[in-house]
Protein backbone atom coordinates (compact mmCIF):
# COMPACT_ATOMS: atom_id res chain seq x y z
CA UNK A 1 0.00 0.00 0.00
CA UNK A 2 1.30 3.46 -0.88
CA UNK A 3 0.75 5.80 2.04
CA UNK A 4 0.63 9.48 1.14
CA UNK A 5 1.27 12.41 3.46
CA UNK A 6 0.51 16.04 2.81
CA UNK A 7 2.36 18.89 4.43
CA UNK A 8 1.70 22.60 4.62
CA UNK A 9 2.89 25.59 6.58
CA UNK A 10 0.74 28.56 7.64
CA UNK A 11 1.53 32.18 8.53
CA UNK A 12 1.55 31.21 12.21
CA UNK A 13 4.07 28.66 13.53
CA UNK A 14 2.00 25.54 12.95
CA UNK A 15 2.78 22.48 10.87
CA UNK A 16 -0.05 20.55 9.25
CA UNK A 17 0.02 16.87 8.39
CA UNK A 18 -2.77 15.04 6.62
CA UNK A 19 -3.07 11.34 5.88
CA UNK A 20 -5.30 10.18 3.07
CA UNK A 21 -5.98 6.91 4.91
CA UNK A 22 -7.64 8.78 7.80
CA UNK A 23 -11.37 8.12 7.67
CA UNK A 24 -12.01 11.12 9.95
CA UNK A 25 -12.04 13.31 6.82
CA UNK A 26 -15.22 11.69 5.54
CA UNK A 27 -17.60 12.74 4.13
CA UNK A 28 -15.77 15.92 3.13
CA UNK A 29 -12.51 14.31 2.06
CA UNK A 30 -11.83 14.82 -1.65
CA UNK A 31 -11.15 11.92 -3.97
CA UNK A 32 -7.36 12.20 -4.00
CA UNK A 33 -5.29 11.53 -7.06
CA UNK A 34 -1.76 10.22 -6.75
CA UNK A 35 1.00 10.63 -9.30
CA UNK A 36 4.32 8.86 -8.84
CA UNK A 37 6.25 11.85 -10.12
CA UNK A 38 4.49 14.66 -8.32
CA UNK A 39 3.93 15.85 -4.77
CA UNK A 40 0.30 16.61 -3.98
CA UNK A 41 -0.95 18.34 -0.85
CA UNK A 42 -4.66 18.08 -0.25
CA UNK A 43 -4.66 20.04 3.01
CA UNK A 44 -3.44 23.63 3.39
CA UNK A 45 -3.74 26.43 5.89
CA UNK A 46 -6.11 29.23 5.00
CA UNK A 47 -3.92 32.27 4.15
CA UNK A 48 -5.75 34.76 6.40
CA UNK A 49 -7.98 32.80 8.80
CA UNK A 50 -7.13 30.29 11.52
CA UNK A 51 -8.56 27.47 9.43
CA UNK A 52 -7.42 24.36 7.60
CA UNK A 53 -8.75 23.71 4.09
CA UNK A 54 -9.10 19.92 3.69
CA UNK A 55 -9.10 19.86 -0.11
CA UNK A 56 -12.40 21.76 -0.30
CA UNK A 57 -13.81 25.26 0.24
CA UNK A 58 -17.30 24.28 1.37
CA UNK A 59 -16.03 23.41 4.88
CA UNK A 60 -12.89 24.02 6.91
CA UNK A 61 -11.34 22.77 10.13
CA UNK A 62 -10.59 25.03 13.06
CA UNK A 63 -7.30 24.64 14.92
CA UNK A 64 -9.26 22.79 17.61
CA UNK A 65 -10.24 20.15 15.05
CA UNK A 66 -13.86 21.18 14.60
CA UNK A 67 -15.34 21.07 11.10
CA UNK A 68 -17.29 24.23 10.27
CA UNK A 69 -19.07 25.55 7.17
CA UNK A 70 -17.08 27.97 5.01
CA UNK A 71 -18.72 28.40 1.58
CA UNK A 72 -21.47 25.78 1.51
CA UNK A 73 -22.29 26.22 -2.17
CA UNK A 74 -18.66 26.00 -3.34
CA UNK A 75 -17.83 23.07 -5.62
CA UNK A 76 -14.09 23.47 -5.10
CA UNK A 77 -12.30 20.14 -4.76
CA UNK A 78 -8.50 20.02 -5.03
CA UNK A 79 -5.38 18.00 -4.41
CA UNK A 80 -2.83 20.77 -4.98
CA UNK A 81 -3.13 24.54 -4.93
CA UNK A 82 -1.32 27.87 -5.07
CA UNK A 83 -2.68 31.03 -3.47
CA UNK A 84 -2.36 34.51 -4.93
CA UNK A 85 -0.10 37.14 -3.36
CA UNK A 86 -3.10 39.22 -2.27
CA UNK A 87 -4.62 36.06 -0.72
CA UNK A 88 -7.99 36.50 -2.48
CA UNK A 89 -7.72 33.78 -5.14
CA UNK A 90 -6.60 30.17 -5.32
CA UNK A 91 -5.41 28.18 -8.32
CA UNK A 92 -6.03 24.41 -8.08
CA UNK A 93 -5.98 21.22 -10.08
CA UNK A 94 -9.26 19.63 -11.15
CA UNK A 95 -9.68 16.24 -9.50
CA UNK A 96 -12.01 14.87 -12.19
CA UNK A 97 -10.18 16.32 -15.19
CA UNK A 98 -6.37 16.01 -15.17
CA UNK A 99 -6.09 18.43 -18.11
CA UNK A 100 -7.68 21.38 -16.30
CA UNK A 101 -6.69 24.05 -13.78
CA UNK A 102 -9.31 26.15 -11.99
CA UNK A 103 -9.11 29.55 -10.27
CA UNK A 104 -11.36 29.98 -7.21
CA UNK A 105 -12.38 32.99 -5.16
CA UNK A 106 -11.29 32.85 -1.51
CA UNK A 107 -13.96 35.48 -0.81
CA UNK A 108 -17.04 33.39 -1.65
CA UNK A 109 -15.68 30.03 -2.91
CA UNK A 110 -16.94 30.51 -6.47
CA UNK A 111 -15.16 29.46 -9.67
CA UNK A 112 -13.54 32.43 -11.44
CA UNK A 113 -11.97 30.83 -14.51
CA UNK A 114 -10.81 27.52 -15.92
CA UNK A 115 -7.98 26.52 -18.24
CA UNK A 116 -7.66 23.23 -20.15
CA UNK A 117 -4.35 21.98 -21.58
CA UNK A 118 -3.93 19.53 -24.44
CA UNK A 119 -2.39 16.87 -22.16
CA UNK A 120 -2.72 15.84 -18.54
CA UNK A 121 -1.14 18.40 -16.22
CA UNK A 122 1.49 16.83 -13.97
CA UNK A 123 2.46 19.95 -12.00
CA UNK A 124 2.03 23.71 -12.06
CA UNK A 125 3.30 26.89 -10.42
CA UNK A 126 1.88 30.42 -10.20
CA UNK A 127 4.10 33.50 -10.29
CA UNK A 128 4.20 35.97 -7.40
CA UNK A 129 2.53 38.76 -9.42
CA UNK A 130 -0.29 36.43 -10.48
CA UNK A 131 0.33 36.84 -14.19
CA UNK A 132 2.37 33.79 -15.21
CA UNK A 133 1.42 30.13 -14.95
CA UNK A 134 3.92 27.34 -15.59
CA UNK A 135 2.68 23.81 -16.27
CA UNK A 136 4.26 20.46 -17.12
CA UNK A 137 2.75 17.44 -18.84
CA UNK A 138 3.69 13.75 -19.34
CA UNK A 139 5.41 14.46 -22.68
CA UNK A 140 8.12 16.51 -20.92
CA UNK A 141 6.67 19.74 -22.22
CA UNK A 142 6.88 22.90 -20.07
CA UNK A 143 4.44 25.66 -20.91
CA UNK A 144 4.38 29.32 -19.83
CA UNK A 145 0.92 30.90 -19.85
CA UNK A 146 -0.47 34.40 -19.33
CA UNK A 147 -3.23 34.12 -16.71
CA UNK A 148 -4.35 37.72 -17.26
CA UNK A 149 -4.86 37.16 -20.99
CA UNK A 150 -7.11 34.12 -21.07
CA UNK A 151 -4.26 31.69 -20.32
CA UNK A 152 -2.54 32.56 -23.61
CA UNK A 153 0.56 30.43 -24.26
CA UNK A 154 3.64 32.68 -24.10
CA UNK A 155 6.38 30.08 -24.51
CA UNK A 156 6.88 26.33 -24.58
CA UNK A 157 9.88 24.00 -24.40
CA UNK A 158 10.66 20.35 -23.74
CA UNK A 159 13.03 18.74 -21.25
CA UNK A 160 14.28 15.12 -21.45
CA UNK A 161 11.80 13.65 -18.94
CA UNK A 162 8.59 14.48 -17.13
CA UNK A 163 8.82 17.39 -14.69
CA UNK A 164 7.22 16.22 -11.46
CA UNK A 165 7.73 19.40 -9.40
CA UNK A 166 8.02 22.97 -10.62
CA UNK A 167 8.42 26.42 -9.09
CA UNK A 168 9.21 30.02 -9.99
CA UNK A 169 12.13 31.91 -8.58
CA UNK A 170 10.86 34.87 -6.52
CA UNK A 171 11.76 37.34 -9.31
CA UNK A 172 9.95 35.12 -11.88
CA UNK A 173 12.98 35.15 -14.16
CA UNK A 174 13.59 31.41 -13.74
CA UNK A 175 11.70 28.15 -13.50
CA UNK A 176 13.14 25.29 -11.48
CA UNK A 177 12.02 21.83 -12.57
CA UNK A 178 12.62 18.52 -10.81
CA UNK A 179 12.65 15.41 -12.98
CA UNK A 180 12.30 12.15 -11.04
CA UNK A 181 14.16 9.11 -12.21
CA UNK A 182 14.05 6.02 -10.01
CA UNK A 183 15.51 6.96 -6.60
CA UNK A 184 17.24 10.08 -7.93
CA UNK A 185 16.24 13.25 -9.69
CA UNK A 186 17.58 15.89 -12.04
CA UNK A 187 17.20 19.61 -11.39
CA UNK A 188 16.71 21.88 -14.40
CA UNK A 189 16.65 25.66 -14.55
CA UNK A 190 14.70 27.38 -17.32
CA UNK A 191 15.35 31.07 -17.91
CA UNK A 192 12.20 33.10 -18.64
CA UNK A 193 13.26 35.65 -21.28
CA UNK A 194 11.12 38.42 -22.70
CA UNK A 195 12.23 39.53 -26.15
CA UNK A 196 11.99 42.97 -27.72
CA UNK A 197 8.81 42.05 -29.56
CA UNK A 198 7.14 41.22 -26.19
CA UNK A 199 7.39 37.51 -26.93
CA UNK A 200 8.77 35.08 -24.35
CA UNK A 201 11.13 32.14 -24.52
CA UNK A 202 12.03 29.33 -22.10
CA UNK A 203 15.72 28.48 -22.33
CA UNK A 204 17.16 25.45 -20.53
CA UNK A 205 20.26 26.51 -18.64
CA UNK A 206 23.06 24.13 -19.63
CA UNK A 207 25.08 24.61 -16.45
CA UNK A 208 24.54 22.73 -13.20
CA UNK A 209 22.06 24.40 -10.89
CA UNK A 210 20.65 24.15 -7.38
CA UNK A 211 17.70 25.61 -5.49
CA UNK A 212 18.13 26.37 -1.83
CA UNK A 213 14.93 28.19 -1.01
CA UNK A 214 16.32 29.92 2.11
CA UNK A 215 18.52 31.96 -0.23
CA UNK A 216 15.51 33.33 -2.12
CA UNK A 217 12.18 33.04 -0.36
CA UNK A 218 10.50 34.80 2.54
CA UNK A 219 8.18 33.51 5.26
CA UNK A 220 5.21 31.44 4.13
CA UNK A 221 5.70 31.82 0.38
CA UNK A 222 6.52 28.20 -0.37
CA UNK A 223 3.38 26.20 -1.05
CA UNK A 224 1.27 29.30 -1.61
CA UNK A 225 3.02 31.55 -4.12
CA UNK A 226 5.97 29.73 -5.62
CA UNK A 227 4.71 26.23 -6.36
CA UNK A 228 5.93 23.00 -4.77
CA UNK A 229 7.90 23.60 -1.54
CA UNK A 230 10.97 21.57 -2.51
CA UNK A 231 14.60 22.31 -1.89
CA UNK A 232 17.60 20.81 -3.65
CA UNK A 233 20.96 21.87 -2.29
CA UNK A 234 22.84 19.62 -4.70
CA UNK A 235 23.35 20.17 -8.37
CA UNK A 236 22.03 17.73 -10.96
CA UNK A 237 21.50 14.00 -10.48
CA UNK A 238 20.83 14.50 -6.82
CA UNK A 239 19.01 12.32 -4.31
CA UNK A 240 15.29 12.80 -3.77
CA UNK A 241 14.57 16.30 -2.42
CA UNK A 242 12.71 17.14 0.75
CA UNK A 243 10.10 19.72 1.66
CA UNK A 244 11.15 23.00 3.22
CA UNK A 245 9.33 26.04 4.56
CA UNK A 246 10.99 29.37 5.33
CA UNK A 247 9.71 30.39 8.77
CA UNK A 248 11.53 33.70 9.23
CA UNK A 249 14.89 35.32 8.63
CA UNK A 250 16.58 32.98 11.09
CA UNK A 251 15.09 29.52 10.59
CA UNK A 252 13.77 26.95 8.15
CA UNK A 253 11.46 24.00 8.74
CA UNK A 254 12.59 20.98 6.75
CA UNK A 255 11.06 17.54 6.17
CA UNK A 256 13.21 14.77 4.73
CA UNK A 257 11.93 12.83 1.74
CA UNK A 258 11.62 9.74 3.98
CA UNK A 259 8.70 11.59 5.65
CA UNK A 260 9.30 10.87 9.33
CA UNK A 261 11.88 13.48 10.33
CA UNK A 262 10.88 17.12 10.80
CA UNK A 263 13.67 19.49 11.79
CA UNK A 264 13.90 23.21 12.43
CA UNK A 265 17.26 24.58 11.31
CA UNK A 266 19.05 27.87 11.77
CA UNK A 267 19.94 29.59 8.50
CA UNK A 268 23.52 30.23 9.59
CA UNK A 269 23.96 26.49 10.15
CA UNK A 270 22.62 25.74 6.67
CA UNK A 271 25.06 28.16 5.10
CA UNK A 272 28.10 26.55 6.68
CA UNK A 273 30.16 24.15 4.62
CA UNK A 274 30.12 21.02 6.73
CA UNK A 275 32.47 19.03 4.51
CA UNK A 276 35.16 17.37 6.58
CA UNK A 277 33.65 18.44 9.92
CA UNK A 278 33.72 15.66 12.52
CA UNK A 279 30.41 14.75 14.09
CA UNK A 280 29.92 15.19 17.82
CA UNK A 281 28.73 12.15 19.74
CA UNK A 282 27.04 12.57 23.12
CA UNK A 283 27.86 9.50 25.20
CA UNK A 284 26.15 10.62 28.40
CA UNK A 285 23.68 13.27 29.56
CA UNK A 286 22.52 14.00 33.12
CA UNK A 287 20.09 16.68 34.31
CA UNK A 288 20.71 18.49 37.57
CA UNK A 289 18.26 17.75 40.38
CA UNK A 290 16.37 21.05 39.97
CA UNK A 291 16.48 20.89 36.17
CA UNK A 292 18.41 24.11 35.54
CA UNK A 293 21.54 22.49 34.06
CA UNK A 294 22.46 19.62 31.78
CA UNK A 295 25.80 17.84 32.15
CA UNK A 296 27.03 16.48 28.82
CA UNK A 297 29.93 14.16 27.91
CA UNK A 298 30.89 14.50 24.25
CA UNK A 299 33.48 13.08 21.88
CA UNK A 300 34.47 14.60 18.53
CA UNK A 301 36.65 12.68 16.13
CA UNK A 302 39.76 11.40 17.90
CA UNK A 303 39.69 14.10 20.58
CA UNK A 304 39.41 13.18 24.28
CA UNK A 305 35.96 13.04 25.82
CA UNK A 306 34.88 16.30 27.48
CA UNK A 307 32.40 16.98 30.27
CA UNK A 308 30.60 20.33 29.90
CA UNK A 309 27.56 21.93 31.52
CA UNK A 310 24.74 23.53 29.52
CA UNK A 311 22.62 26.20 31.20
CA UNK A 312 19.01 25.43 30.26
CA UNK A 313 17.61 28.93 30.88
CA UNK A 314 20.15 30.67 28.63
CA UNK A 315 20.63 27.82 26.18
CA UNK A 316 24.42 28.19 26.35
CA UNK A 317 27.36 26.21 27.70
CA UNK A 318 29.07 27.51 30.81
CA UNK A 319 32.83 28.21 30.58
CA UNK A 320 33.93 25.37 32.85
CA UNK A 321 34.71 21.89 31.54
CA UNK A 322 36.51 18.69 32.48
CA UNK A 323 38.62 16.97 29.83
CA UNK A 324 38.50 13.22 30.38
CA UNK A 325 41.79 11.50 29.62
CA UNK A 326 41.44 8.26 27.71
CA UNK A 327 42.92 5.72 30.11
CA UNK A 328 41.69 2.76 28.08
CA UNK A 329 39.92 1.48 31.18
CA UNK A 330 36.43 2.92 30.70
CA UNK A 331 34.00 2.07 27.94
CA UNK A 332 31.59 4.66 29.35
CA UNK A 333 32.01 7.29 32.04
CA UNK A 334 29.47 6.99 34.86
CA UNK A 335 27.85 10.37 35.51
CA UNK A 336 25.35 11.10 38.31
CA UNK A 337 23.75 14.39 39.44
CA UNK A 338 23.70 14.93 43.22
CA UNK A 339 22.82 17.83 45.54
CA UNK A 340 26.23 19.55 45.44
CA UNK A 341 27.05 19.03 41.77
CA UNK A 342 27.85 16.11 39.50
CA UNK A 343 29.59 12.85 40.34
CA UNK A 344 32.00 11.51 37.72
CA UNK A 345 33.78 8.17 37.53
CA UNK A 346 37.25 8.94 36.13
CA UNK A 347 38.68 5.40 36.40
CA UNK A 348 37.49 1.97 37.49
CA UNK A 349 38.20 2.78 41.13
CA UNK A 350 37.86 6.58 41.37
CA UNK A 351 34.93 8.98 41.80
CA UNK A 352 35.12 12.78 41.64
CA UNK A 353 32.49 15.30 42.78
CA UNK A 354 32.54 18.52 40.74
CA UNK A 355 30.62 21.75 41.35
CA UNK A 356 27.83 22.90 39.05
CA UNK A 357 30.14 25.15 36.99
CA UNK A 358 32.76 22.38 36.53
CA UNK A 359 35.43 24.76 37.84
CA UNK A 360 36.34 22.86 41.01
CA UNK A 361 36.62 19.27 42.18
CA UNK A 362 34.92 19.29 45.60
CA UNK A 363 35.81 15.75 46.72
CA UNK A 364 37.60 12.71 45.35
CA UNK A 365 37.40 9.10 46.45
CA UNK A 366 39.76 6.29 45.39
CA UNK A 367 40.41 2.62 46.13
CA UNK A 368 36.83 1.45 45.58
CA UNK A 369 38.05 -1.58 43.72
CA UNK A 370 36.38 -2.18 40.36
CA UNK A 371 33.27 0.00 39.79
CA UNK A 372 30.94 -1.25 37.06
CA UNK A 373 27.94 1.01 37.51
CA UNK A 374 26.96 4.07 39.58
CA UNK A 375 23.29 4.97 40.16
CA UNK A 376 21.62 7.64 42.34
CA UNK A 377 19.49 6.42 45.25
CA UNK A 378 18.83 9.84 46.87
CA UNK A 379 19.94 13.45 46.43
CA UNK A 380 23.14 12.78 48.39
CA UNK A 381 23.77 9.04 48.02
CA UNK A 382 24.72 6.73 45.18
CA UNK A 383 25.05 2.96 44.87
CA UNK A 384 28.12 1.52 43.12
CA UNK A 385 28.19 -1.94 41.58
CA UNK A 386 31.44 -3.47 42.79
CA UNK A 387 30.87 -6.91 41.25
CA UNK A 388 30.28 -9.06 44.34
CA UNK A 389 29.20 -6.11 46.48
CA UNK A 390 27.17 -2.92 46.33
CA UNK A 391 28.95 0.12 47.78
CA UNK A 392 26.75 2.88 49.25
CA UNK A 393 28.47 6.27 49.04
CA UNK A 394 27.48 9.52 50.80
CA UNK A 395 28.65 12.29 48.46
CA UNK A 396 28.40 14.92 51.24
CA UNK A 397 30.95 13.04 53.40
CA UNK A 398 34.72 13.18 53.08
CA UNK A 399 34.92 9.48 53.94
CA UNK A 400 32.36 8.61 51.28
CA UNK A 401 31.66 4.91 51.85
CA UNK A 402 28.74 4.23 54.20
CA UNK A 403 28.37 0.49 53.73
CA UNK A 404 29.16 -2.49 51.54
CA UNK A 405 26.37 -4.97 50.78
CA UNK A 406 27.48 -8.47 49.64
CA UNK A 407 25.48 -9.81 46.68
CA UNK A 408 25.30 -12.93 44.55
CA UNK A 409 24.67 -12.77 40.84
CA UNK A 410 24.23 -9.65 38.70
CA UNK A 411 23.45 -6.27 40.25
CA UNK A 412 20.25 -4.79 38.80
CA UNK A 413 19.20 -1.81 40.98
CA UNK A 414 19.13 -0.27 44.44
CA UNK A 415 16.58 2.07 46.04
CA UNK A 416 16.79 4.77 48.72
CA UNK A 417 16.29 2.16 51.49
CA UNK A 418 19.42 0.36 50.25
CA UNK A 419 17.27 -2.55 49.12
CA UNK A 420 19.14 -4.26 46.28
CA UNK A 421 17.63 -6.14 43.33
CA UNK A 422 19.84 -8.81 41.74
CA UNK A 423 19.50 -11.48 39.06
CA UNK A 424 20.68 -14.95 40.07
CA UNK A 425 20.29 -18.01 37.83
CA UNK A 426 17.14 -16.75 36.07
CA UNK A 427 15.64 -15.53 39.33
CA UNK A 428 15.07 -11.95 40.48
CA UNK A 429 15.37 -11.18 44.16
CA UNK A 430 15.30 -8.15 46.44
CA UNK A 431 17.44 -8.11 49.56
CA UNK A 432 17.96 -5.73 52.45
CA UNK A 433 21.39 -6.38 53.91
CA UNK A 434 21.65 -10.18 54.05
CA UNK A 435 17.85 -10.66 54.29
CA UNK A 436 15.96 -11.70 51.12
CA UNK A 437 12.64 -9.82 50.91
CA UNK A 438 11.29 -11.68 47.90
CA UNK A 439 12.45 -14.00 45.17
CA UNK A 440 10.64 -14.71 41.89
CA UNK A 441 11.28 -16.68 38.75
CA UNK A 442 12.61 -14.15 36.23
CA UNK A 443 9.82 -13.73 33.65
CA UNK A 444 12.20 -12.58 30.91
CA UNK A 445 15.80 -12.36 29.80
CA UNK A 446 17.81 -9.14 29.86
CA UNK A 447 18.91 -7.45 26.63
CA UNK A 448 22.38 -7.54 28.09
CA UNK A 449 23.64 -5.63 31.05
CA UNK A 450 20.49 -3.99 32.57
CA UNK A 451 21.46 -0.32 32.36
CA UNK A 452 18.03 1.27 31.98
CA UNK A 453 16.18 -0.16 34.99
CA UNK A 454 14.40 2.53 36.98
CA UNK A 455 12.28 2.97 40.11
CA UNK A 456 9.27 5.26 40.04
CA UNK A 457 9.78 8.40 42.20
CA UNK A 458 7.88 6.96 45.19
CA UNK A 459 9.57 3.58 44.62
CA UNK A 460 6.22 1.81 44.36
CA UNK A 461 7.03 0.46 40.88
CA UNK A 462 10.15 -0.83 39.19
CA UNK A 463 10.52 -0.79 35.38
CA UNK A 464 13.13 -2.85 33.55
CA UNK A 465 13.62 -4.13 29.98
CA UNK A 466 13.66 -7.73 28.88
CA UNK A 467 12.64 -10.14 26.18
CA UNK A 468 10.75 -13.40 25.95
CA UNK A 469 10.35 -15.59 22.88
CA UNK A 470 12.41 -13.02 20.93
CA UNK A 471 9.99 -10.16 21.66
CA UNK A 472 11.20 -7.17 23.67
CA UNK A 473 9.19 -5.18 26.21
CA UNK A 474 9.41 -3.18 29.44
CA UNK A 475 8.23 -5.02 32.54
CA UNK A 476 6.55 -3.19 35.43
CA UNK A 477 7.08 -4.86 38.83
CA UNK A 478 5.51 -4.17 42.21
CA UNK A 479 8.44 -3.31 44.49
CA UNK A 480 6.89 -4.77 47.67
CA UNK A 481 6.00 -8.19 46.24
CA UNK A 482 8.10 -8.46 43.08
CA UNK A 483 4.98 -9.36 41.13
CA UNK A 484 4.93 -8.43 37.44
CA UNK A 485 1.97 -6.07 37.06
CA UNK A 486 2.06 -5.80 33.26
CA UNK A 487 4.32 -5.20 30.28
CA UNK A 488 4.83 -2.02 28.27
CA UNK A 489 5.14 -2.68 24.58
CA UNK A 490 7.33 -0.36 22.46
CA UNK A 491 6.33 0.31 18.85
CA UNK A 492 8.36 -2.66 17.64
CA UNK A 493 8.58 -6.01 19.35
CA UNK A 494 11.19 -7.62 17.12
CA UNK A 495 14.23 -8.08 19.35
CA UNK A 496 16.60 -8.13 16.39
CA UNK A 497 15.60 -4.54 15.56
CA UNK A 498 15.89 -3.02 19.03
CA UNK A 499 19.16 -1.46 20.15
CA UNK A 500 20.02 0.34 23.36
CA UNK A 501 16.51 0.36 24.87
CA UNK A 502 16.42 2.97 27.65
CA UNK A 503 13.76 4.02 30.14
CA UNK A 504 13.31 6.84 32.69
CA UNK A 505 10.38 7.65 34.98
CA UNK A 506 9.11 11.23 34.86
CA UNK A 507 6.39 10.75 37.47
CA UNK A 508 5.01 7.91 39.59
CA UNK A 509 2.62 7.01 36.77
CA UNK A 510 4.53 7.86 33.58
CA UNK A 511 7.79 6.74 32.06
CA UNK A 512 9.68 7.65 28.91
CA UNK A 513 11.35 5.00 26.80
CA UNK A 514 13.81 5.55 24.00
CA UNK A 515 14.94 2.88 21.58
CA UNK A 516 16.71 2.55 18.26
CA UNK A 517 15.13 0.46 15.52
CA UNK A 518 17.40 -0.02 12.54
CA UNK A 519 14.42 -0.43 10.20
CA UNK A 520 11.72 1.99 11.37
CA UNK A 521 13.95 4.64 12.95
CA UNK A 522 14.50 6.16 16.38
CA UNK A 523 11.65 6.94 18.75
CA UNK A 524 10.85 8.52 22.10
CA UNK A 525 7.65 7.19 23.69
CA UNK A 526 5.69 8.24 26.77
CA UNK A 527 3.81 5.46 28.60
CA UNK A 528 1.49 5.22 31.57
CA UNK A 529 3.13 2.84 34.07
CA UNK A 530 -0.12 1.63 35.62
CA UNK A 531 -2.01 0.90 32.42
CA UNK A 532 0.80 0.43 29.90
CA UNK A 533 -0.98 2.82 27.51
CA UNK A 534 1.07 4.76 24.98
CA UNK A 535 0.45 8.47 25.65
CA UNK A 536 2.71 10.14 23.10
CA UNK A 537 5.43 9.40 20.57
CA UNK A 538 7.93 11.46 18.60
CA UNK A 539 10.47 10.43 15.98
CA UNK A 540 14.12 11.33 16.51
CA UNK A 541 16.74 12.10 13.89
CA UNK A 542 19.60 9.91 15.06
CA UNK A 543 20.55 6.92 17.18
CA UNK A 544 20.25 7.69 20.89
CA UNK A 545 23.14 6.86 23.21
CA UNK A 546 21.93 8.43 26.45
CA UNK A 547 18.70 9.44 28.16
CA UNK A 548 18.20 11.49 31.34
CA UNK A 549 15.20 12.74 33.33
CA UNK A 550 14.42 15.35 35.97
CA UNK A 551 11.16 14.37 37.69
CA UNK A 552 10.94 17.67 39.56
CA UNK A 553 10.61 19.68 36.35
CA UNK A 554 9.43 16.83 34.08
CA UNK A 555 12.43 17.30 31.79
CA UNK A 556 13.93 14.75 29.43
CA UNK A 557 17.40 15.06 27.91
CA UNK A 558 18.52 13.00 24.90
CA UNK A 559 22.11 12.51 23.70
CA UNK A 560 22.60 11.50 20.06
CA UNK A 561 25.31 9.46 18.43
CA UNK A 562 25.48 11.34 15.14
CA UNK A 563 23.26 14.35 14.59
CA UNK A 564 23.41 18.01 13.64
CA UNK A 565 21.89 18.61 17.06
CA UNK A 566 24.01 16.66 19.55
CA UNK A 567 21.43 16.72 22.33
CA UNK A 568 17.88 17.85 23.04
CA UNK A 569 15.91 18.82 26.13
CA UNK A 570 12.15 18.22 26.15
CA UNK A 571 9.49 18.89 28.76
CA UNK A 572 6.87 16.23 29.41
CA UNK A 573 3.39 17.64 29.86
CA UNK A 574 0.95 15.53 31.86
CA UNK A 575 -2.73 15.78 32.59
CA UNK A 576 -3.20 17.64 35.85
CA UNK A 577 -0.03 19.71 35.58
CA UNK A 578 -0.69 23.29 36.65
CA UNK A 579 1.08 24.66 33.61
CA UNK A 580 -0.86 22.29 31.34
CA UNK A 581 -4.47 22.85 32.38
CA UNK A 582 -5.55 23.59 28.84
CA UNK A 583 -3.82 20.54 27.42
CA UNK A 584 -6.18 17.73 26.49
CA UNK A 585 -3.50 15.04 26.40
CA UNK A 586 0.00 14.20 27.54
CA UNK A 587 3.02 14.65 25.32
CA UNK A 588 6.39 16.30 24.73
CA UNK A 589 7.19 20.01 24.45
CA UNK A 590 10.47 21.36 23.05
CA UNK A 591 12.52 23.42 25.47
Amino acid sequence: MVQKYYHSYCRKPRLLFGNDDDDDYEPYRPVLSYHARSLYRSVVFHPTEDLVLPGILSHAYTFDGDLKPLFLSSECLFSVCSISADKTEMLTDCTNDAKSIIMWSLTDGSEISRFTWSHDIVSFAWSRDGRLLAISDPSGSIGLLDVMDGYRTLAQTTIPEVCGMIKFSPDCRCLYCLVFNSARCDLFRLDVNMKNDANFSLDVLPNKVSYELWEFESCGETGFLLGDPFYSSFERYTVLPGLAFVLNKQSVLRVSYSDYIVEMLQLDELSKDSAGVSKTTVTNVVLSLNGDALFVITTTGGSPATLKVWDISSGMFKPGKRVLEDTGELDEYNLVAVREGVLLETSHDTLELWNFELTECIRRWTDFGVIIKVIPISEERVACDGLEKVIIVDTTSREGILSKIPINGMFVACNSKCQVITSVEEELQMQCGDKVLWKISQPFKFFGFPLCCTFSPTEQYFVLPGYRAFYGALYVLDVVSGKTLHTIQPCTRDLSLIENLQCKCVSDEECVTCFNDEVTGYFLQLFNIKSGDLLSEIALESRVLSLAACTRERLIAIGFEDSKVSFKVLRVKLLGDKHSRKNKRSGFVNE
